[in-house]
């Protein structure tokens, strides 16, 4: 399902490739993701993937079956 696609944090493409892209924040949200990271022990940028993901997986409904 595409919620077991998210919950590996990455790709949810069928070619399972990543895509790279730029992203614009603001430096208290950069240092909030800084602490995580720290405290999660990640890099910031693996960090930014485990919350996309998550949030994602939340957003995303299952597929309906009948």
């Amino acid at each position: 399902t595409n919620a077991a696609n998210l919950r590996s944090h990455g790709a949810t493409h069928a070619d399972n490739k990543k895509k790279s892209f730029a992203l614009k924040i603001g430096a208290d949200v950069y240092r909030a993701f800084q602490a995580a990271a720290a405290s999660d022990l990640r890099s910031v940028n693996a960090q930014i993937v485990v919350l996309l993901c998550e949030a994602a997986e939340r957003r995303t409904p299952e597929p309906r079956t009948s």
